[in-house]
């Protein structure tokens, strides 16, 4: 049986690992923010709304999500023993499918603006 510092190594070890990750995505998310609320800002001076709508959306979901890594690397600290992954499935298709119905009009109508970037 492996002896109370081996475990507690172990552990740490995954703690370590988890605040890592989490860190890793909060940089990038802080990207995805900054960007979209950018976009926002060149969106409401031409007043169109289906765009202004998807990137308000975009933050809202952002920002949801660097809330839940908060809680998660809380959590992280928190762990005394084994810790435990078990993700869900989920069904990509309808959601890629969804965002993109949503977002090739506008793309299509709007080219010569996006070419310029």
């Amino acid at each position: 049986m492996e002896d109370r510092e081996q475990i507690n190594s172990k552990v740490s070890k995954k703690i370590g690992f988890g605040d890592a990750t989490v860190h890793e995505l909060k940089t990038l998310l802080t990207a995805i923010i900054v960007s979209a609320e950018l976009l926002v800002e060149e969106l409401q001076a031409t007043k169109e709304s289906m765009p202004l709508r998807l990137t308000q959306n975009i933050i809202r979901s952002a920002h949801s999500l660097d809330e839940k890594l908060s809680h998660f690397s809380e959590m992280a600290g928190l762990l005394s023993g084994e810790f435990s992954f078990q993700p869900e499935l989920l069904e990509v298709e309808p959601i890629v499918h969804g965002v993109t119905s949503q977002i090739y009009p506008i793309t299509c109508c709007h080219s010569a603006k996006w070419d310029t970037f």
